[in-house]
């Protein structure tokens, strides 16, 4: 948008990142996944039985075409309240859902769940410098009190994979320091089986969801490269400060 495009103009010349391809993650725990997917899990096979319910129904009657709607409805909510209470992976899915409406993608997957998650794709709250102080220290072996002469505790912006603080490098140069949160890479490969299954047996109302995954998958590796994202704001800066 123009608005992140201007705010992208004033963001410090240079840029600090952490960088966790997808692909370069280990396979993944898939207990840990099942875990933290409990709750998905139950959800998913509360919808699926009230979907088959439904697809008994007599195809193309008024009955079945009400009942799809009321579960659409009923279902979407339900799994919008597991994306918030997971966060992470499950919220960045939920955004993914979300911005497929008006486009193709509303053509395959219903409008009441565009329309719930759309709700996530608003800001997202910060998180404290200490809370994700483990990311400094694993990446780079130092605090961030020791990598950089003053970082604002307060991140500027944040999301649901990551957020930005402003910092001043020890040479004085400004930066902006974007950090991954902490338990994104050990949740992310697990979440992601969890979200796979799901896809590949839930159709609702014969939706196939698996190509949604397939794609939210690539957009999130994209998304997860921070070198290319500084690389690319880099660029933006440069062309707007003429």
């Amino acid at each position: 948008s123009t608005e992140m495009l201007r705010r992208l103009s004033v963001l410090p010349r240079r840029c600090v990142c952490r960088c966790v391809s997808a692909t370069a993650l280990d396979d993944g725990n898939l207990m840990t996944g099942m875990m933290r997917g409990a709750a998905a899990q139950t959800a998913y096979t509360k919808i699926k039985a009230a979907y088959d319910e439904v697809m008994e129904l007599p195809e193309g009657s008024t009955e079945r075409t009400l009942a799809m709607d009321r579960v659409h409805s009923e279902s979407a909510p339900r799994l919008l309240r597991i994306a918030r209470q997971n966060g992470g992976i499950y919220n960045k899915a939920a955004q993914f859902v979300a911005s497929l409406q008006g486009g193709a993608g509303s053509q395959q997957i219903p409008e009441q769940y565009t329309k719930a998650f759309a709700v996530l794709t608003d800001k997202a709250p910060g998180r404290t410098l200490a809370s994700v102080e483990t990311v400094f220290l694993n990446d780079f072996g130092k605090s961030s009190t020791e990598l950089f002469k003053h970082i604002d505790p307060i991140p500027i912006n944040a999301a649901s994979l990551a957020q930005v603080h402003r910092a001043t490098l020890k040479d004085g140069t400004p930066v902006a320091v974007k950090v991954q949160y902490p338990e994104l890479k050990q949740n992310m490969a697990g979440d992601l089986k969890v979200l796979e299954m799901i896809a590949g047996q839930l159709k609702p109302g014969g939706f196939d969801l698996t190509w949604a995954v397939k794609d939210f998958k690539v957009a999130l590796t994209m998304e997860l490269d921070f070198l290319s994202e500084a690389y690319h704001t880099e660029r933006a800066r440069k062309l707007l400060h003429h």
